[in-house]
Parts: C-alpha cells; structure tokens; sequence
C-alpha cells in the first residue's frame, strides 16, 4: 500500500479497504493467479459481501475460530443465490469447499490454524468484514437495524474496533453516534449513580477554569472514584475529549504514583496564561493524590513522605485560595511529620484530612457503590470513552450531532432531558 500511493489513510476504514484490495485483487495481478472454476465469477464486491457475511455470523457468536463445515455453510448460503449457482446440495457442498480453499490458499485472509479449523488470519481483517456489514446494505431499513443491533453492543469490549471502523464507514455517524449516546445514558439510570453524576456536574461547574466543561466533568468522574476504587486511575476521557486537559497523568499502578508529581504539574504551552485559572483542578489533584498515598501505606514503603509532598502542593494551592483550608491542612502536615506517631493516630489524621477535603473541597464521598453499581460505572465509563474516541475518529458528523453528544456527556439524564428542551426553543 505505502508502495503504492507513499502514505497511509486517517480513516481506519479506508486504510484497511485498501489493505483487502491488495490482498483480493492486485495481489492476484502481481503473481498471475488463475481463479478456481467458482471463485474465479465472484467479483470484488461479491468476495468482500461473502467475507463480511462469514464474519459477522462468527463474530457475534463470539467465535474466533470456526470449523470448516460452519464456514461452508455460510459460504453456500451466499453463493446459492448468485445467478447460475447449482440448486444441488451436493454440487453447492462441493462448491463451497473449492471457494473456502481459494480464499485460503490465494488471499491470505483465511487460515487453517489446525485440521479443519479455520479463522481469518488477524483480528484486525475479522473485524473489518463485520464492521463492512453493519455498515453497507442498499437497504436503509436493514442499516438502521444492523446500527441498532451494533450500538446494543456497546458494553463489549471486544466490539470496540468495530465500533470506530463502522463510523468511518458510513456515509454520516450521526444515527449510529445518536444511538451510542441513548445506549450509554441507559447504563447510568441507576438512582445512586444518576446522584453521583449530579455531583460531577455541580463539581465542575463550581470549579475556576478555562477547561472544556465536559473535559472537566470527565476529570472530576475519574478523580472522586479514583480515592475509593483502585481501576479509576486514568484519566483518559478527559483527555480524549479535550487534549489540552494535560495537567493529569496516567496512575495506573503504585510504580506510576511518582510520574504524577513530574508530570501532572508541567505547564501546558497551550493553556492561558493566568495559571491561577488552573489551582482549583491541581489542588483537588493533591489532595486525592495524599489520600491515595495513605492506601498504598502498607503495601508500599515511604509512602508517609509521599503524603508530605502532596500536602506541600496543597498547601501551596489553598495558600492561593482559602486561608482557613490553608490553615487545616498546615496543622495536619504539621503532626504527620511528628516522629514516633503509632500507626492508629495517623490513620485518625488520614480520616481527618478525608473529612477535610468533603468539607472544603466537596471531593473524597464515600459512595458505596455495590459491586453491581461498580460495574455499570465502568461500563459507562468505557462506553463513553468510545463515543469519544469515535467523534475523534475521521468520521462524517454533523455539527448539530456532534454539539449534542459532547455538551450532554457525563450529565444525569434531568440535566440530559433539560438541554434537549432549552435547545428545541432555541
């Protein structure tokens, strides 16, 4: 491909249609391959139509590997319908098998991994076929539901990739996109969830910052989680959705709690020049970041002079913002460096500085999320982060679908049902 045209593609989909156009067609021209007496009347659109049939059967099936006589199956109920295919089950058989051995043998896109077992050769080609037909059909009608279908499968990970090739296939996102959006917001209606969002939204608006509103709700969704459950530790919805929200860095294990202090803290040439506007999100970042020290305490040594330095940091933030909160935390830090201290006084000074940072800075709630409600947080989550990463996406979208989809993100469906209202007025 590069040979060709000296670059690649940005639109996924069009980088890999170029890839399966190599393999189908000019492969064959390069080593003068002569066809098998049925492959060889199967034109270009017919091979991608039959490939993308055998895919998504498998795919929704969860098979990633398929036995032989599935994929014949699938392959005369495909050909049977061509004009001037036999009717004969025994000749459709026969036929089958000759096309399953020549997509095989001459395309690189099937292959026998053991005896009679078969899948396409990487991942990436089984995803395309299925992304190809959810999003190609002449008949509108049987898009709409093949995008219905697709967008009720946003909570599985393993469809993420179809997901962002599809939008880049289709002609316009908007439909598709609009469906995700509905598909996501259903995952938050649980009541405890819908208040936490409430929450968020009160949070960032309260907040002083030049920042994308939605960026900064996705921030505020990853820092209060972050103090209570271990998997919130990125922040990358935020940082998807607006990137020059760089002020968080990656936290994903207690070997990246360090990288925090050095990165997370490094002015953004992008940003405005009053770095004031900034110490309301880099404040709260201290104090989540001294809670999360206290955790890894025991797993982890030198984590005290970990909550030391963060505290420092805060110190400096309130000193900028609030006296009294200035004045709460100095004399926290204060006993916190007192040698000797047994290990049940300071975690009675860790509690004191959780009850601080509800009070003053309206972060660190004790959610008690359920194990169920833990899940559904996740799953919003990452169907969110996907909504996101499609818009980024080289897609079609209108500006009005696009408008819609990012000033509702991360909002409880009320402020959701609000917006939608204020904007059929306007």
């Amino acid at each position: 491909m590069f040979e060709d045209s000296g670059s690649f593609p940005t639109n996924r989909a069009e980088l890999y249609q170029n890839g399966v156009d190599v393999l189908l067609k000019k492969w064959d021209v390069k080593r003068n391959i002569e066809r098998d007496r049925v492959y060889k009347g199967l034109s270009l659109k017919r091979k991608e139509a039959l490939l993308g049939q055998i895919a998504r059967k498998t795919f929704e099936a969860g098979n990633y590997f398929f036995k032989q006589r599935e994929a014949e199956l699938y392959i005369s109920e495909y050909i049977q319908n061509l004009p001037g295919a036999s009717t004969d089950p025994e000749a459709l058989e026969v036929d089958s098998a000759d096309v399953l051995k020549s997509i095989e043998s001459h395309h690189g896109l099937f292959v026998e991994r053991a005896r009679g077992i078969y899948s396409f050769s990487h991942l990436t080609f089984h995803e395309y076929f299925t992304a190809q037909e959810f999003a190609n059909n002449s008949d509108p009608h049987k898009v709409e539901q093949a995008l219905q279908t697709l967008a009720s499968r946003i909570t599985e990970k393993r469809y993420r990739e179809v997901f962002l090739l599809t939008v880049g296939m289709l002609p316009s996102a908007d439909y598709l996109l609009r469906l995700m959006k509905s598909q996501t917001d259903v995952l938050s209606e649980n009541t405890k969830i819908q208040r936490f969002l409430v929450w968020v939204k009160e949070k960032s608006t309260a907040v002083n910052t030049p920042y994308n509103p939605t960026a900064v709700r996705a921030y505020y969704f990853d820092l209060d989680l972050a103090i209570n459950y271990e998997y919130f530790r990125t922040f990358d919805l935020a940082l998807a959705f607006d990137h020059i929200l760089n002020l968080t860095s990656a936290c994903k294990s207690d070997r990246d709690y360090e990288k925090i202090i050095s990165n997370a803290r490094t002015p953004s040439p992008n940003l405005i020049s009053n770095q004031d506007l900034n110490l309301d999100l880099l404040l709260d970042l201290d104090l989540v970041c001294a809670i999360q020290y206290a955790f890894a305490l025991n797993r982890v040594i030198h984590r005290g002079n970990r909550i030391i330095n963060e505290l420092s940091f805060a110190l400096f933030r309130a000193s900028c913002r609030n006296y009294e909160l200035q004045q709460k935390l100095q004399e926290l830090q204060d006993q916190l460096k007192l040698i000797g201290l047994s290990t049940a006084i300071r975690q009675q000074l860790l509690k004191q500085l959780r009850t601080i940072m509800n009070k003053d800075r309206s972060i660190g709630h004790n959610w008690q999320f359920s194990s169920e409600q833990k899940e559904l947080l996740q799953q919003y989550y990452d169907a969110n982060l996907l909504l996101v990463d499609c818009l980024n996406s080289d897609c079609y979208v209108s500006r009005e679908v696009r408008q819609e989809i990012e000033e509702t993100l991360l909002l409880p469906i009320a402020e959701i049902e609000a917006w939608k209202q204020n904007k059929g007025k306007s």
